[in-house]
């Protein structure tokens, strides 16, 4: 459980995956804000956006291609943030990702547009490449909120998930894989 003798974090995500990771440890109510791109659980989609691509998402693949290339050679950030609502919703926490600059904000572009974060602001980055990595993002996500121990159930139900996919898929690939004689 959060320390009830602070003020709960106010989580500003801008990746989907990280606000779907902070519903998913009951944190939903500490939310302030996403991404364009945040659209579930339904939920959230009462929050402010704090953000918006600069080029046409539902744009045929070779169209939106060639949007993100002249975007990427003038130099500019392929998203729009908006200083205002980030500075106005005072988050305490700012989950973002530095995967790929294309297919979310990165904290260098919510440092170029929001010069006046709040000092206090603790940015959190994710950027897995494996699924161990995934699983670590979950339990530093649950440590940005103080959740910790909810971090570790998350993690453990996933673990049994996996290995229960797992124990069933080895079952059915030996069921149709007859053994030699």
């Amino acid at each position: 459980m959060p320390n009830s003798q602070t003020t709960p974090p106010r989580v500003l995500s801008l990746l989907s995956a990280a606000t779907e990771i902070v519903c998913r440890l009951g944190c939903a109510h500490l939310l302030v804000g996403r991404s364009h791109g945040c659209d579930d659980p339904p939920l959230i989609t009462s929050l402010p956006v704090a953000t918006a691509p600069r080029v046409d998402p539902n744009a045929p693949s070779a169209k939106l291609d060639a949007q993100v290339r002249v975007q990427s050679a003038s130099g500019g950030p392929i998203y729009q943030i908006n200083n205002q609502l980030v500075t106005s919703s005072n988050p305490t926490v700012i989950i973002t990702q530095e995967q790929c600059r294309i297919c979310a904000v990165t904290p260098d572009d919510l440092n170029q547009a929001c010069q006046n974060l709040p000092p206090t602001a603790k940015l959190i980055t994710i950027m897995p490449v494996s699924l161990d990595d995934v699983l670590g993002d979950v339990m530093t996500i649950a440590s940005a909120l103080d959740v910790e121990e909810r971090g570790v159930r998350l993690v453990s139900h996933v673990k049994k998930q996996l290995a229960d996919l797992n124990t069933t898929t080895l079952s059915i690939v030996g069921s149709n894989n007859p053994k030699p004689k």
